[in-house]
């Protein structure tokens, strides 16, 4: 994992009225290194189910949206010191009013959703609707981008409960999440990418590690191999995902596919116990309350997510 600290020295709240990106936010390429651990986290639940996706903005000069099928071929800059170029893809530059991605396979497209106790859905932001905040100074991440919103992810009071929370990027049929039907998860190819590379901070006072995480065929009930004879999914949602602390900046960090790992001692264990990136449907975001500990806090920031090319 390769950290590179951003601008920011502290965490203020993030506030509206910021200026639109001063340059889109494609596909661009620079060199960077990877590394990882492996951690734990829980199933993603579909705030939007049965509904159309939200549209909710914070005044903070967010776009509309164009198509989510939308996209390009990557643009590969060379490195000055004379490394090999690497290709990076755009995932999601959260610059969108609605809850999709950018980036979408054919007859697929991914949204954000976020999950935590049903009870204590009024604990955490986003909560039953998603939006994305304004950051509180736009920085730049890959040379000449500049973000000015970002993914907040945070409890508005504590947690109380055994798993925490998570925010995640789900695949569905484009087709029925049109009409408002996210019920179809459908598997997304990833073999064409080595690892994704994104910008986060939380608040120092608060929990700060998170767990990224994909969910894949045969760690999610959708692919019919972790789930019980009777249907049961108490095997299922032992992820592939690696563990970070993020700092109290935007940070850029950077994770290989091959370190993601699952956790040892529960759920179902493919053989090998690799990932299955040609059929992977969720990428979650996970903060898990402390062993031993009666609750949880947290303000998290995700922003700027590229996959990197093979």
């Amino acid at each position: 994992m390769t950290e590179t600290p951003g601008p920011h020295a502290a965490l203020p709240a993030a506030h509206d009225g910021q200026e639109e990106t001063v340059m889109s936010k494609s596909r661009i390429s620079q060199v960077l290194a990877f590394a990882g651990t492996s951690g734990l986290a829980l199933v993603l639940g579909c705030s939007s189910a049965g509904g159309a996706p939200s549209a909710e903005t914070d005044g903070g000069g967010l776009s509309s949206g164009p198509d989510p099928t939308e996209g390009g071929a990557p643009q590969v800059v060379e490195d000055a010191g004379g490394n090999a170029p690497v290709s990076y893809t755009l995932l999601d530059d959260m610059e969108r009013a609605d809850q999709f991605a950018t980036w979408a396979p054919p007859g697929s497209t991914g949204f954000w959703s976020t999950h935590t106790d049903p009870a204590q859905v009024d604990s955490i932001s986003p909560g039953a609707t998603w939006s994305y905040s304004a950051v509180p100074t736009p920085y730049e991440t890959f040379p000449g981008i500049t973000s000015t919103h970002a993914a907040r992810f945070r409890t508005l009071q504590p947690l109380v409960n055994t798993f925490g929370g998570s925010m995640g990027l789900a695949f569905v049929d484009a087709t029925r999440a049109a009409a408002g039907d996210f019920s179809m998860s459908l598997p997304v190819d990833l073999t064409k990418y080595r690892g994704l590379t994104f910008w986060a901070m939380a608040d120092q006072s608060e929990d700060a590690t998170i767990l990224l995480e994909l969910f894949d065929k045969n760690t999610y009930p959708s692919g019919g191999v972790c789930t019980d004879s009777d249907g049961g999914t108490a095997n299922c949602y032992n992820g592939f995902g690696t563990t970070l602390t993020l700092t109290g900046a935007f940070t850029q960090y950077t994770v290989d596919f091959s370190t993601l790992a699952q956790d040892p001692t529960w759920g179902f264990q493919p053989l090998p116990d690799v990932p299955d990136l040609e059929n992977t449907y969720v990428l979650v975001v996970q903060v898990n309350t402390p062993a031993g500990a009666a609750s949880v806090t947290f303000d998290v920031w995700i922003d700027d997510l590229y996959l990197i090319d093979k």
